[in-house]
C-alpha cells in the first residue's frame, strides 16, 4: 500500500481564500481563512485597509500644514504691525512730538546762505559763512519743526534766547543775520531727541 504523500510545507502549506485583487472589497474589512497543514481552519479579520491608514496619514499632515501657516501668517502680520509709521496724508508725521529716522543723508558742512530742513534733518549740519551774513531757514518737511539757538551741540544742550523761529510749517522759511564771529548751534525742538535735528552755524 502506497503512503499518502507528507504534508507539504512553506509558501503552500496555508492557503488564504480572499477577495480578487481587484474587488472593491479589498478597501473594506473583511474576515481571511487560513488551512494550516494539520487540516486545521481559522478566520481572523483585519481591523483597518490600506486605503484608511494613507488617508489618515494624510489628514494628518494637512493639519500640521495647516497650522504652520497660520502661526506664520500670525508673525508677518506682527513684524508688519510694529513697522506701521504715524505718516499722514500729507507725507509726514502727524504730530510734533513723533520721531523719525532721516529719509537722506544731510550734507555735513557747507557753505552760502540756506539751510533745509528735510527728512528730519538740518542740511547742511554745519554752515560756514561770514559775518553779517543773513541765514534762511526753509521747512521741506509734511511735519512741524522749529529753529531754536541752543548752548551747545547735542540732544543734552538747553535752548539760549539769540533767536528762534517759532513753528514752521511746510514750505515756511526763518531768516537770521549773524553780525559776530563765532560757532552758533541750534536745534528744532519739537524733535531735541535726535542727533539730525541739531547743527552749527560757524561764523568767521
Amino acid at each position: 500500500m502506497r503512503r499518502p504523500p507528507p504534508p507539504r510545507h512553506g509558501r503552500s502549506a496555508a492557503r488564504a481564500r480572499r477577495p480578487p485583487p481587484h474587488s472593491d472589497d479589498c478597501f473594506h474589512t473583511a474576515p481571511w481563512v487560513v488551512v494550516r497543514p494539520d487540516g486545521n481552519a481559522f478566520e481572523y479579520t483585519t481591523t483597518q485597509s490600506h486605503r484608511e491608514r494613507m488617508m489618515k496619514t494624510l489628514t494628518i499632515r494637512t493639519r500640521a500644514l495647516g497650522l504652520a501657516l497660520v502661526a506664520l501668517s500670525a508673525l508677518v502680520l506682527t513684524a508688519c504691525g510694529g513697522d506701521s509709521g504715524g505718516y499722514g496724508a500729507g507725507g509726514g508725521y502727524g504730530s510734533a512730538g513723533e520721531t523719525a529716522t532721516p529719509s537722506q543723508t544731510p550734507t555735513l558742512v557747507g557753505t552760502g546762505d540756506a539751510v533745509a530742513i528735510s527728512g528730519f534733518a538740518f542740511s547742511p549740519a554745519s554752515l560756514a559763512v561770514e559775518a553779517g551774513t543773513t541765514v534762511t531757514w526753509t521747512n521741506d518737511d509734511g511735519a512741524p519743526h522749529t529753529v531754536t539757538s541752543t548752548d551747545g551741540p547735542g540732544t543734552s544742550s538747553a535752548t539760549t534766547s539769540t533767536f528762534a523761529s517759532g513753528t514752521l510749517q511746510r514750505g515756511d522759511s526763518f531768516s537770521h543775520t549773524f553780525e559776530e564771529p563765532g560757532t552758533y548751534y541750534y536745534a528744532c525742538t519739537l524733535h531735541a531727541e535726535q542727533e539730525s535735528m541739531h547743527a552749527e552755524v560757524v561764523v568767521r
